[in-house]
């Protein structure tokens, strides 16, 4: 609580301008502060992409949030690259860890747009 009094205490001896802008952003941080998260779902549209598939699920697999339930979905927009059985392969390791992973195969490409329509309406947060 001292912080935030002598924050507000040297907000006061700015100018107006930058005072405002001082508060908004108080506000702000309440706000964000109220709204709790315990639970996201990373969608991932993917054409053709599984060279770079390994290295996105590996950065998600990496994350640590034990309170936070992470779960992931992965889009193939009818992709002509092995995208689907690159993702399939994860799930094993998802599974291990204790996280779901959902693979979606569209099949035909529907472009960026479906395929990100598609996996949120995959994820179940």
């Amino acid at each position: 609580m001292r912080q935030c009094a002598s924050r507000a205490r040297a907000a006061s001896a700015l100018p107006r301008t930058v005072r405002r802008r001082f508060e908004r952003r108080q506000q702000s941080s309440r706000r964000m502060a109220a709204f709790a998260v315990d639970a996201v779902s990373v969608c991932i549209p993917a054409y053709n992409a599984a060279p770079h598939l390994d290295d996105a699920l590996a950065s998600i697999l990496a994350q640590r949030a034990d309170d936070l339930h992470i779960e992931t979905v992965v889009v193939d927009d009818a992709s002509t690259d092995t995208t689907a059985a690159v993702a399939t392969a994860w799930t094993a390791r998802f599974a291990a860890a204790g996280r779901p992973l959902r693979v979606v195969s569209l099949s035909k490409n529907g472009g960026a747009a479906a395929a990100r329509n598609a996996a949120v309406a995959a994820a179940t947060h």
